[in-house]
């Protein structure tokens, strides 16, 4: 968190107030809901959340979603950039891989 916090705030020339990386998943879940009109259960989905209903709908109902969520996190970008001002400001991960 402290490397995230300093390379972004050298990135952007201030200090930035301090967060938590559970505060994102806040952040992202309330964008997708009320700026973005994401359904619930992909927004859950999303965060990891075992979607509510009938114990028997979520024995047998394994959909993913992966179209629907891929499409909600390319418009929360497309989101994130716009409330930035049309510019994204990326910091990299230093010593993480991405997963294949």
């Amino acid at each position: 968190m402290e490397a995230i916090r300093k390379a972004t705030e050298e990135k952007l020339g201030q200090r930035i107030a301090k967060w938590r990386i559970h505060d994102l998943r806040h952040a992202i879940a309330t964008h997708l809901r009320e700026d973005l009109k994401v359904s619930g259960d992909i927004v859950s989905l999303i965060l990891g959340h075992t979607l509510a209903g009938p114990r028997v709908t979520r024995v047998y109902d394994r959909s993913e979603l992966l179209p629907e969520r891929r499409a909600a996190l390319v418009a929360w970008a497309s989101w994130v950039v716009q409330a930035g001002g049309g510019e994204a400001v990326v910091v990299p991960l230093r010593g993480r891989t991405p997963r294949g």
